[in-house]
């Protein structure tokens, strides 16, 4: 088919954290332009299986033709209040 697993991230990455298109400078400074997928991407594996990829003979390979996509659950997200973790509790070791 042409196409790498760095390919695959590359694509995905684009597909998820959106490409730099340009950047704009109002006033004095530059701020980077983002081009994303829809939402309708990150949200369903279905929609995203659509993605097509480019392979290195520039044929178009749906994503769904090299790997299937598992929904295996999110990151888990540690509350914080002051840098330290909300509810997570350490305490020294007793000493004899």
């Amino acid at each position: 088919m042409g196409l790498s697993a760095d390919d695959i991230h590359v694509a995905l990455n684009s597909v998820i954290n959106g490409t730099i298109a340009t950047m704009c400078s109002p006033e004095d400074r530059l701020i980077d332009v983002r081009v994303r997928y829809p939402d309708a991407f990150h949200e369903d594996n279905a929609t995203l299986s659509e993605v097509l990829l480019k392979s290195s003979t520039n044929s178009r390979v749906p994503l769904s033709a090299v790997t299937k996509l598992n929904y295996v659950g999110e990151a888990q997200r540690i509350a914080r209040e002051r840098q330290r973790a909300r509810g997570a509790r350490h305490r020294a070791p007793r000493r004899s």
